[in-house]
């Protein structure tokens, strides 16, 4: 996977760990510009040695509070195709490439699995990629990631993280 540095590149889920991670990535092969977007538009207590990195860093950055698992095909493309005056830089650099790490993780063990638990998960997986294939500019874009395990789908409860 290849990035320029005249780019723009999107990060669903961007703001949770392994969206910093995988945004310093980005940063490290030559990007300069990414929206990060996630639910709550800001990142978790638990990432702020990467956010400072990022901040810190030659990128423009732009976060966006933004579920993916609902929001609109309109909202979306707004968004992603015509960057608003206070995107800065970014609104000169055209999405090249989509990542959507987006996720909730909603376990239980089997006998407890509901419906709900599958359909939060499922929902930020499967409709936040739906939402997001059907927003984008496909032609234009070097590629569309979808990051995802069965543990993003089926949980990992009951592991002991000793």
């Amino acid at each position: 996977m290849g990035v320029s540095a005249d780019a723009s590149y999107v990060l669903s889920g961007g703001m949770g760990a392994l969206g910093l991670v995988t945004a310093q990535a980005l940063a490290e092969e030559g990007a300069k510009s990414l929206l990060l977007m996630s639910r709550s538009g800001r990142p978790g207590a638990e990432v702020q040695n990467q956010w400072r990195w990022l901040q810190e860093s030659a990128l423009q950055v732009t976060a966006w509070a933004c579920d993916v698992s609902s929001a609109t095909k309109a909202e979306l493309q707004k968004r992603l195709l015509a960057p608003s005056a206070t995107d800065g830089p970014r609104k000169k650099c055209p999405v090249r490439g989509i990542l959507h790490l987006a996720g909730v993780l909603d376990d239980a063990m089997l006998p407890q699995l509901t419906r709900q638990h599958l359909e939060r998960a499922y929902a930020a997986k499967v409709v936040g990629a739906k939402n997001l294939h059907a927003a984008a500019n496909l032609d234009s874009l070097d590629f569309f990631l979808l990051y995802s395990s069965t543990a993003a789908l089926l949980g990992a409860a009951g592991r002991d993280d000793r």
